[in-house]
């Protein structure tokens, strides 16, 4: 212990501590630490489901006419003559329109002459999926 004026001892760490830091610090107990740490992993805890955004691309020819239309989930990125989406639905388009669902999401480019886009809402079959905790084929029942 050394002295720093009259009556008054500081310690080496503590001199070294207000040397590196500007100051002293108080004392931290281990549970402030833990309810610290405990709060800053908890967001990153899949505990809450997850929220995404839906996006739908109409991709039409010049004359106007429905080409396909896709359902995309989360984030999508703009490249020169289309976008990269992660699609969940993909309707092609008349006179023989086939609907294509992706559960887990399809990695894929959404290109055409004239792409029309703006937020949706999710889509009808996702939630059921979402409800019965799994994807089933049919909606026929085996039993």
């Amino acid at each position: 212990m050394t002295h720093e004026g009259p009556g008054r001892e500081i310690s080496p760490d503590a001199r070294l501590r207000s040397a590196v830091l500007g100051g002293s610090l108080p004392p931290v107990s281990f549970a402030r630490v833990f309810l610290l740490l405990a709060a800053l992993a908890l967001p990153a805890c899949e505990c809450w489901p997850k929220r995404s955004r839906y996006t739908r691309f109409d991709v039409t020819n010049y004359r106007g006419e429905l080409i396909a239309s896709w359902v995309a989930e989360g984030r999508y990125t703009s490249f020169g003559d289309g976008f990269s989406i992660n699609a969940v639905q993909r309707t092609s388009a008349p006179p023989y329109s086939q609907t294509s669902r992706y559960p887990d999401g399809w990695r894929t480019w959404v290109r055409g002459p004239h792409i029309r886009y703006g937020r949706c809402f999710k889509p009808s079959w996702i939630q059921e999926v979402e409800q019965r905790g799994f994807f089933r084929m049919t909606d026929a029942s085996p039993h």
